[in-house]
């Protein structure tokens, strides 16, 4: 077998990362390579031998201090044969001396550990078919009408860099629904839901 040939991933090759994850179970929305690509467009990697994709890794850097990490797949027939961690480290070497974040699988918690990350929050995954109310409540208007650096100061608050570029995209992609909840005349919350595989 040929060794590993790692490079970035062209803008129009990063489907295959997006198509890997919902192979996975993961639900990618159906625009979200375009949106994570705006702020790091060399963030994304792809090992490949004789041409052949088999890993892939994102390690998207948002500003000079931090990086998030995601889209860790190694091809399941090649699994535990080292092309994970030589993607691994080429992504992390992307990322330079920035902090990084992911959102890691559960199976590989110990395997990040390794890498020196920690555990910081627990994330709880919801299904099922939602109806929404005929009319929505006066409280929740259309994200549009609030003022985007409102948004950035909000996003702020859970977000360790400035994403401005990043939050355009994600707000004004065709296909998804941005709302705020504004309660006694003061911008409270917001959120995004967009169309998945």
């Amino acid at each position: 077998m040929s060794d590993l040939q790692i490079r970035n991933l062209r803008p129009g090759e990063i489907s295959l990362a997006i198509d890997w994850a919902a192979a996975e179970g993961w639900n990618p929305g159906l625009c979200d390579a375009a949106c994570f690509a705006v702020p790091d467009a060399q963030g994304f990697f792809v090992g490949e031998i004789d041409g052949e994709p088999v890993a892939t890794v994102s390690c998207v850097n948002y500003d000079d201090r931090f990086a998030f990490l995601g889209f860790y797949i190694v091809r399941a027939d090649l699994r535990g044969s080292g092309h994970g961690l030589r993607i691994w480290n080429a992504a992390i070497a992307h990322a330079g001396a920035r902090v990084i974040g992911l959102d890691g699988v559960v199976a590989q918690q110990d395997n990040y550990g390794k890498s020196g990350f920690q555990l910081a929050y627990a994330n709880i995954r919801y299904g099922g078919i939602a109806t929404a109310p005929a009319k929505p409540p006066a409280d929740v208007v259309a994200l549009d009408k609030i003022p985007f650096a409102n948004v950035e100061t909000d996003d702020a608050t859970v977000f360790p860099a400035r994403r401005s570029a990043f939050l355009r995209a994600w707000i004004n992609t065709s296909g998804h629904v941005g709302r705020a909840l504004v309660r006694d005349g003061k911008f409270a919350a917001w959120g995004v839901i967009r169309p998945c595989r």
